[in-house]
């Protein structure tokens, strides 16, 4: 019997998914090193700015134009639309929007999050693994591969529930960060549930083991 497309269109998925997923991983578990060379990053342009700025402040209008550069005045519907990816629009007195401030603090990672985003890392290079060993079940084997298949995708489902609930008590992390977060979360769960009604839905005739028929003589 000829091994069904769906076996091997999902087998194929699953080890793209779970290579990806893994390298996605890695950078997760490597967050707390990249955010602080960016704090780095960020604290020595912002010293060189600060001291380009010292060396010009004699001269009023080359000050001004620095500070109009920090301070933008924004349309009631652009700072609508500021407002729907910020967690708030910094403003000065004169109501004008501060967008260095603003976006920083969008962007910013909470120490809550750097702590579970290592910890989601190790979990998800487990469920990657698991999608690596599904997929080449799907695509080669036959015995237990209907039952890996579906733990695997029951465990990833899981997992992102489970990352959206602890994600949800965050309240450091900027929300542009957590959006994007949370739409690659929603998009694996999204997946996931595909493959389990394509993997419950279909012949899986291919994948039970062979019935032998004896025959029996007096």
């Amino acid at each position: 019997m000829k091994r069904p497309t769906w076996a091997i269109i999902v087998g194929v998925f699953m080890l793209l998914f779970g290579g990806c997923g893994a390298l996605s991983k890695v950078g997760d578990i490597k967050t707390p090193e990249m955010m602080e060379l960016v704090n780095e990053t960020i604290e020595e342009a912002e010293a060189n700015s600060k001291a380009n700025t010292d060396s010009e402040t004699e001269e009023e209008e080359v000050g001004d134009s620095i500070q109009q550069t920090k301070v933008t005045e924004l349309t009631d519907d652009e700072k609508k639309i500021l407002e729907m990816i910020s967690d708030s629009v910094e403003v000065d007195s004169m109501q004008n929007v501060d967008f260095e401030t603003t976006m920083k603090n969008s962007f910013k990672f909470s120490e809550y999050r750097q702590t579970w985003m290592v910890r989601f890392g190790y979990m998800g290079l487990v469920v990657a693994l698991l999608f690596l060993i599904g997929g080449i079940m799907l695509l080669a084997s036959r015995k237990y591969t209907i039952p890996v298949v579906l733990t695997t995708l029951a465990v990833s489902l899981a997992f992102g529930i489970f990352q959206l609930a602890i994600y949800a008590a965050d309240v450091g992390t900027g929300k542009m960060i957590g959006n994007l977060s949370s739409i690659g979360i929603y998009f694996s769960i999204a997946l996931d549930i595909v493959f389990l009604i394509i993997v419950m839905v279909c012949d899986k005739t291919y994948f039970r083991p062979a019935e032998v028929i004896e025959d029996y003589y007096d």
